[in-house]
């Protein structure tokens, strides 16, 4: 379970490096 739960939080963590990247690079190039 603990596995798991550590699985999910460093997918959330990849998910939202990836959302604010996206967001960085979006304002960059507007």
């Amino acid at each position: 379970l603990l596995y798991v739960k550590r699985m999910c939080l460093m997918l959330d963590m990849r998910i939202l490096a990836w959302t604010i990247l996206v967001v960085v690079t979006g304002r960059g190039i507007r």
